[in-house]
């Protein structure tokens, strides 16, 4: 009936029963007569009704009773007062009642009437009815009881204890027992059944003495009666009272949901537990194959395997910022155990945030104990399934009932009984119930419950547990669930995922961490090398070397299944290089099979010195490519080998790179293709080249199941020559450039106002295939074309020319001979670029020719700065005097290097018996080395001696920020100390042998000597070994490195400290900042490529918490965010106040920041932080209007999402007066009456900070105007409150309450208050009052 009738309030239980008399008496008020009405009536003991065979019989027969049923409703038993009280003064309105039913029902009339007092009759209590008689006719008339008449047949109504059992009363010696211990008045078998469900008022017509003596003859009127004093009694309790004020006491609220749980089916009883279900984790998750590359991170680990075999940790901890991922990992592990028929237990988390058990909780507390609540419940529901069927009911109802009785002890009851209760639906009631629990209470039953079913699981899966509570009680609950698992089965495994990842250290030492990709990436960091050849290859001429990509021997090469080596050889001078440029530039858009392959490289470099020379350095390169591509490759071998690098603390050995590299050859990831491009293998280190070249032939032959492309180019070395017969694929480059050579040569000479048909025709014909040679002759005929030579003596000078390239150089070097005046710099040049340590950028070279070689020592002292930059001569230089042997390129970091023009050119200048050994260009390696170290200890000295501020600058132990400062402002002018400092010890030890080295020592001394004290003798302190304090020595270059990085300086300062030793992953200022923090959030591109090069912490935190990657984003650096993305930057970490990098830029930055973090996997609805402030929120809240449209498109942000004030973008953005984003967020459909944890709405923000134009918006969207805040206030309130006229005017226009309920919450009180003298008008005119 109250499932049908949920709304019912009370009830009355109406009907017949069995009376108790007294001893005879006068008053009928104490003799119970047949037709009389007994009411239950509470008593000192009891609720009113007994239920006399729910008790134990003492000795001698003694009934004692253990338990009450509920007492019936207050307004009930006021009721029965009232109606007390009135039969006092007045008669019952019982017998007017019964004759009104008999007057308007005639038929009843016979049935229903009076029997008679004549059939009132009594036996002793002793005295049993005859037996087989159907009436009394047969009984001993003297057994009756005489009793003094009544004077009327009206009723008397009896109020006392009703007794209620199972069975009928029907023995005379019983009923007065029970009468006298009890003082009971009428029995009957109804009322205590119903009780405990719906406490009732029970009245019944009293139709016989419950005893053996029954008959039915007083039934029909008896029922009449109850029935008239029913309709009584309910004319006494007004209706208006039941509706508004009637709830169910805690007792019977209790009691009912007690009967619920014992009337349950167990379909029923497992639908009760608000967890989430079985089903529900099937529904949402989709399956995953394990050999899926996106998931080698977690089961192709080595730790997981591990922790899979029991060789470690029983806890296995995984994080991955694609929580959706994540989830499919952890559904899988469930899988496979449901599978091999293990019990497993699991919840996740993400889908009890995402569903009704945190629905409308705006408290964070509350939405933590509700979460816990779920969780806890998931796992009750698990482990009772794996009890027999025929335990689970029992253990239920255990479970239930003890959860029950502590619910209703906890002060929490109260306010659920009052305010959350809905006696509509029962089992939603008991459901509520349960979810409102106390969390210690659910971990009491959930260790109750394992003692109960002492089930076995072999793991507990617990996915989303970082996105599903926020602190560590949530670490604290798991702890003490998975410790009450592992006492009853000690070898249980557990997985602890989410999108973070978590400190479980507290829960377990013996824990394994995953967290997706930290370990490749590091691995990926340790790889690095700047290959800096690729970006000084000269670009390939429009058209030239198309021809490959249809070439017979490439397209064999490029079709064929199985796996081949391609080898290009040309000989000097022939575009090796930049074809293979070319090639790698191209390769994936003009070959389909390369689109989704893996693409490695590395362009080795004489010129660019022994690294660019490194088949380590190779080897480097190329896996770096392959594991930054293919990140299921760090799975399959390489992790081993890192981390036993790692352990050793030293550089990479040689042989596990070859290892790893080798190790492609039973990688298994099905139809993947790699594409291996070498370029200048004729330029690599002699030793190991037939090692190397061995290893890429063996990949080729013995890979198994991918295949591997492998591009070399190379001049004829016997290492490749002894091999060709074993080379698939072979193509010589000069006998396929012939119309490359063409159009180049046309594109030089072609655009001249003279006619060179026949000059190009000669070039096209002597060039051999070599465009160098091109380049070379065609310079010379465009400088005669220059000078005004005629077409014939063009032609005539070009067939004079030599066509062997090593004769043009002894050409170029004449000419370079007969301009006397540039034979010092020239030489000069030469001696420093071909023997220098690196590529030299121009202003070093130029600085370096600044100081001049025959200067005495002391008189450096006397060589001002003023005096020091006329010398340094302009960049024209280089090219005058270089004598076409030197050219200036672009490096990939923006600087401008000068370097020989082709390593055929090397060669001919350092052949020690060739054209130069025996001209004055002589270039002796010693010699060269004492000049080079002779001319930076000068411009070292010369720097020392006139720094322009060392005269204002104090002791260096006492420096601070700005005396770092203004130092790196002079030493950004010294453009040459970058080299030195790093490379000066290099050219010192390799002169040694050199007749005049004494030289340099003594310049080496004098410089350490007079310098003692000053700051450049703490930046060389790596190579001449002072003894000045250490910690010093750090700190001078410490500070120097972030000023550096700090003040936005060059690359070039930064790199200079970094290659001095400076430790920058160690190196922070006050705050905590890092050089690279600085550097990232001002945007200094090249100064971030530098110290990411030397292995800065790309994720360090400063004191706040924030990454180089937080600042970038805060200031918009678009350029320092890609690059910091680029190299793994972690795009989503938290700092100390919660706030991620997208949250930074949300608030801050502009739409294609965001855009960018997004695009790179940035988390929108990231908020583990105690405000809960989402990047939607600061960018509603400061007005980001373009990220704020970013942040709405399709699922990327929850429009309504409230932080921990309750607040939502609305709210933020109509607080904040933030029109556009306003506009943007209504029209999402953002719920404009979405009141925040003060009871404050959008439209109060907007009111009481005077935001008109944000009131006028919410207000066409029907914003509601007069909703009250917590206090009371309601918008009106607060704009009137803080004087804002025009906008009070607005609300009053729709339709706003000009008057409070409480004075101290009316828009007039404050207007008052505030003495607001024409806000005061305004109000009163619209009928405010005080």
């Amino acid at each position: 009936m109250m499932r049908s009738f949920p709304r019912i309030r009370f009830g009355l239980m109406v009907g017949i029963g069995g009376g108790a008399p007294g001893e005879p008496s006068n008053d009928p008020r104490n003799d119970i007569r047949l037709g009389d009405v007994v009411v239950s009536c509470p008593t000192v003991d009891s609720s009113g009704v007994l239920q006399y065979d729910f008790g134990k019989t003492m000795r001698e027969g003694k009934f004692v009773q253990t338990g009450t049923l509920n007492k019936t409703h207050i307004e009930l038993r006021n009721g029965v007062s009232v109606l007390q009280a009135n039969h006092r003064k007045e008669i019952s309105q019982v017998p007017s009642h019964i004759d009104a039913i008999l007057q308007s029902n005639r038929k009843m009339g016979g049935y229903f009437d009076h029997p008679g007092l004549e059939h009132d009759q009594l036996f002793r209590a002793d005295y049993d009815h005859v037996d087989g008689e159907s009436s009394c006719e047969t009984c001993d008339r003297g057994a009756l009881l005489v009793r003094k008449p009544r004077a009327d047949k009206d009723p008397a109504i009896h109020y006392g204890l009703i007794g209620s059992a199972n069975q009928v009363m029907k023995h005379g010696m019983t009923r007065e027992k029970l009468r006298k211990e009890k003082g009971i008045l009428c029995f009957e078998m109804e009322a205590a059944g119903l009780m405990d469900i719906l406490p009732c008022l029970v009245i019944r017509g009293i139709c016989d003495y419950a005893d053996s003596h029954k008959n039915k003859r007083w039934q029909p009127y008896a029922a009449a009666v109850a029935a008239a004093y029913a309709k009584e009694i309910l004319s006494v309790i007004p209706a208006s009272e039941v509706s508004s004020t009637f709830t169910l006491d805690a007792d019977t609220i209790k009691d009912t949901l007690r009967t619920l749980i014992s009337a349950l089916t167990l379909r029923e009883l497992l639908q009760l537990l608000p967890g989430l279900k079985p089903s529900q984790r099937k529904s949402t998750i989709p399956n995953l194959d394990p050999g899926d590359p996106r998931f080698s991170w977690v089961f192709k680990n080595l730790d997981y395997e591990s922790w899979r075999s029991n060789d470690s940790g029983f806890v296995l901890c995984l994080s991955n910022p694609l929580a959706h991922h994540l989830s499919q990992v952890s559904s899988y592990i469930v899988d496979q155990e449901e599978k091999a028929n293990r019990p497993v237990l699991y919840c996740f988390c993400s889908q009890i945030t995402n569903g009704e058990f945190s629905k409308g909780l705006q408290d964070v507390e509350d939405q933590n104990s509700a979460l816990a609540s779920a969780l806890i419940y998931t796992l009750l529901d698990q482990i009772i399934r794996l009890s027999p069927t025929e335990k689970i009911v029992p253990i239920m109802r255990l479970i239930l009932y003890d959860l029950l009785q502590k619910f209703f002890k906890t002060e929490a009851s109260q306010h659920w009984t009052e305010n959350v209760f809905d006696c509509r639906s029962l089992p939603n009631g008991l459901r509520s119930m349960l979810s409102n629990t106390a969390t210690k209470d659910l971990l009491a039953a959930f260790h109750q419950t394992l003692d109960y079913v002492k089930p076995q699981p072999t793991l507990i899966v617990l996915d989303g547990i970082e996105k599903a509570y926020q602190g560590g009680r949530f670490l604290k609950i798991i702890s003490l669930l998975i410790n009450d698992l592992r006492q009853h089965n000690p070898k249980i495994k557990a997985v602890l995922a989410g999108p973070v990842l978590c400190d479980i250290t507290a829960l377990s030492q013996e824990s394994v961490f995953i967290e997706y990709d930290k370990e490749r990436r590091e691995c990926l960091s340790s790889l690095r090398f700047e290959n800096t050849r690729y970006e000084k290859i000269s670009p390939e001429h429009s058209g030239s070397f198309d021809w490959i990509w249809t070439h017979d021997e490439y397209k064999s090469w490029s079709i064929s299944e199985t796996s081949r080596l391609l080898y290009i050889q040309g000989k000097p001078g022939s575009g090796k290089s930049t074809l293979t440029k070319y090639f790698d530039s191209n390769l994936r858009t003009r070959e389909p099979a390369a689109k989704q392959a893996i693409v490695a490289r590395f362009f080795y470099s004489f010129r660019e010195g022994e690294l660019q020379r490194s088949h380590y350095n190779m080897l480097l390169s190329l896996l770096y490519d392959i594991l930054y591509q293919e990140e299921a490759f760090f799975y399959h071998h390489c992790q081993t080998e890192y981390r036993s690098h790692r352990r050793s603390g030293e550089k990479w050995d040689y042989t596990s790179l070859k290892k790893i590299l080798g190790s492609l050859q039973d990688y298994y990831s099905a139809g993947r293709q790699f594409y291996f491009i070498i370029d200048a293998v004729d330029e690599s280190e002699n030793a190991d080249r037939r090692d190397m070249i061995n290893l890429l032939c063996s990949l080729c032959s013995n890979i198994k199941y991918c295949v591997v492309k492998i591009f070399i180019s190379s001049r004829p070395v016997t290492q490749l020559e002894a091999r060709r017969d074993q080379f698939l694929n072979f193509i010589r480059l000069q006998d396929e450039t012939m119309l490359d050579i063409s159009n180049f040569a046309n594109s030089l000479l072609g655009g001249l106002d003279l006619d060179l048909t026949r000059e190009i025709t000669y070039i096209i014909e002597n060039a051999q295939g070599v465009f160098l040679w091109v380049k070379l002759v065609g310079e010379e005929l465009l400088r005669l074309h220059e000078d005004g030579y005629s077409e014939h003596d063009i032609f005539l000078t070009l067939k004079q020319l030599p066509t062997e390239l090593e004769e043009v150089y002894a050409l170029m070097l004449d000419k370079m001979r007969a301009n006397k005046s540039c034979l010092s710099y020239g030489l000069r040049m030469l001696r420093f670029i071909l023997f220098a340590q690196r590529p030299l950028r121009v202003n070093e070279l130029l600085h370096y020719l600044g100081i001049p070689e025959n200067i005495e020592s002391n008189s450096m002292f006397n060589l001002s700065d003023e005096i020091f930059d006329k010398g340094v001569p302009s960049e024209r230089i280089i090219i005058s005097c270089g004598g076409n042997f030197i050219e200036i390129t672009q490096q990939d970091d923006e600087h401008r290097v000068v370097q020989v023009i082709h390593q055929t050119a090397l060669e001919f200048l350092r052949d020690p018996n060739g054209v130069v050994s025996r001209s004055e260009f002589r270039i002796d390696e010693e010699r060269a080395h004492m000049t080079i170290a002779a001319t930076c200890i000068r411009y070292l000295m010369v720097c020392a001696t006139n720094t322009f501020l060392r005269a204002g600058l104090q002791d260096s132990e006492y420096w601070i920020s700005k005396h770092y400062e203004y130092y790196i402002k002079y030493l950004d002018r010294r453009p040459l100390t970058f080299y030195p400092f790093h490379h000066l010890k290099h050219h010192v030890d390799s002169c040694k042998g050199y007749v005049s080295q004494h030289s340099t020592q003594d310049l080496a001394a004098q410089l350490i000597s007079n310098w003692i004290h000053d700051p450049f003798n703490y930046l060389l302190e790596s190579w001449v070994g002072s003894p000045l304090e250490p910690i010093v020595s750090n700190g001078i270059r410490h500070g120097l490195l972030i000023a550096a990085a700090k003040d936005g300086f060059d690359a070039v300062l930064a790199g200079m400290l970094v290659l001095i030793g400076v430790d920058v992953v160690s190196i922070t200022e006050e705050s905590g900042r890092t050089p690279l923090s600085w550097a990232a959030g001002n945007g200094q591109e090249s100064t971030i490529r530098l110290l990411l090069k030397h292995m800065a912490n790309i994720d360090s935190q400063d004191l706040f918490g924030r990454t180089p990657l937080s600042w970038a984003a805060e200031n918009g650096q678009e350029s320092a965010i890609k690059l910091l993305l680029e190299h793994q930057a972690d795009v989503n970490p938290p700092d100390h106040f919660g706030w991620t990098p997208l949250i930074w830029a949300a608030g801050n930055a502009q739409e294609s920041t965001v855009r960018l973090l997004l695009e790179n996997g940035a988390d929108v609805h990231y908020f583990q932080n105690y405000s809960k402030r989402t990047p939607l929120i600061s960018a509603a809240g400061n007005g980001r209007e373009s990220a704020v449209k970013l942040l709405l498109h399709e699922e990327y942000a929850d429009v309504n999402f409230a932080d921990s004030d309750g607040r939502t973008p609305l709210s933020w953005a109509a607080g904040n007066g933030q029109e556009s984003a306003v506009e943007l967020l209504l029209g999402k459909n953002a719920d404009s009456n979405i009141p925040d944890s003060q009871g404050r709405t959008p439209l109060s923000w907007a009111a009481g900070n005077g935001q008109e134009s944000a009131v006028r918006l919410l207000l066409e969207k029907n914003a509601d105007v007069n909703l009250p805040d917590s206090h009371g206030l309601t918008p009106l309130s607060w704009a009137a409150g803080n004087g804002h006229q025009p906008i009070v005017e607005l609300l009053l226009l729709r339709g706003a309450c000009v008057n409070a309920s409480d004075k101290w919450a009316s828009p007039l009180w404050w207007a008052t208050r505030n003495e607001d003298s024409a806000i005061i008008e305004l109000l009163r005119n619209n009928g405010a009052t005080l």
